[in-house]
């Protein structure tokens, strides 16, 4: 069963130890900007993020 791009973007920002709101964000902006995630994905992953 395929994960859905947003799905992924939100297991990449929440996975493993906390390692601080930068470096999630860090990874998030990658998978934007390599085209595995969309902006739209991007900003619902950043929200959660930032609200968690």
């Amino acid at each position: 069963m395929d994960v859905p791009e947003y799905g992924r973007a939100a297991a990449v920002a929440t996975e493993g130890t906390p390692t601080g709101h930068a470096d999630q964000l860090s990874k998030l902006a990658d998978l934007k900007n390599h085209g595995d995630i969309t902006a739209a994905e991007y900003e619902r992953a950043k929200e959660k993020v930032l609200a968690g």
